[in-house]
């Protein structure tokens, strides 16, 4: 009895698992690509000037769609002015429409040890503020 009491519990648990997966799949997944209006206006080539750190930069951003448009990648590169190592990333930028809320994924020089954070964000008229 306890053997069949077990065996259903897990039936049920693994029901509620598939209908869990089955209903994000239907918001998310390779048949929903992203589509976004502020998103396509940052693909193509440009500069990025600024301070950092209180001091002036000068970068190079080159940004496309990959992964079936699921994501937009940036790389970020700092154009070198001095004989030390310039900055670099890889951004991507994606969307879980099961939240609504992008998601940001940075990997730089720095290495595996400080790309580990994942940063969300949210929408508001033509920016994305992301937190970590």
């Amino acid at each position: 009895m306890r053997v069949a009491l077990n065996i259903v519990s897990l039936f049920v648990f693994w029901v509620a698992v598939l209908s869990s997966v089955a209903q994000q799949a239907s918001v998310d997944g390779p048949k929903h690509i992203l589509h976004d209006e502020l998103l396509e206006n940052m693909l193509g080539s440009w500069r990025l000037n600024g301070k950092i750190a209180g001091r002036q930069v000068e970068h190079t951003v080159d940004t496309d769609w990959v992964l079936n448009h699921q994501f937009l990648r940036l790389h970020e590169k700092e154009v070198a002015t001095t004989d030390k190592l310039p900055y670099e990333a890889i951004v991507m930028i994606g969307y879980d429409n099961a939240s609504e809320r992008y998601a940001a994924h940075w990997m730089d020089i720095f290495g595996g040890r400080f790309s580990e954070t994942l940063g969300y964000g949210k929408r508001s008229d033509s920016q994305i503020e992301f937190c970590v």
